[in-house]
This record gives C-alpha cells, sequence and structure tokens, in this order.
C-alpha cells in the first residue's frame, strides 16, 4: 500500500522544517494516521522508510 500524499507532504515538510525522524513518527502516531502497511504507532524507522522512497525524492525535488 502507498502512502497517501498528503502524509508524504507533510512528514516531509517537517523534515525540512527540522523534525527528527522520531518527532515526525509522533506527530503522526498522535494524530492516528494509519502506516501505509495498516496498523497504528509509526516508528522512527517508518519514517526513515518513507522519506527515502522515490516518491519522496521527487516531491522533494519538485519543493526544490
Amino acid at each position: 500500500m502507498r502512502c497517501p500524499a498528503t502524509v508524504l507532504a507533510r512528514a516531509l515538510a517537517m523534515h525540512r522544517g527540522g523534525a527528527s525522524y522520531g518527532e515526525i513518527a509522533r506527530a503522526l502516531t498522535e494524530d492516528g494516521i494509519p502506516k501505509p502497511a495498516g496498523g497504528r504507532g509509526w516508528q522512527r524507522n517508518h519514517v526513515w522508510r518513507l522519506l527515502g522512497t522515490a516518491a519522496a525524492r521527487d516531491l522533494w525535488a519538485e519543493l526544490g
């Protein structure tokens, strides 16, 4: 399952703003956003993998 573009954009914006993977994971979990593979409870390694995807790299390039 793919991560919704809105979640990817939010995680990327938070990371660009200086948030750590752990901080992003906590924010997504607190807001009840499910992980792309299902389930609750984002971990920093989930965010790290998400921000390493081709979709994230493409979005990062678009934002400059």
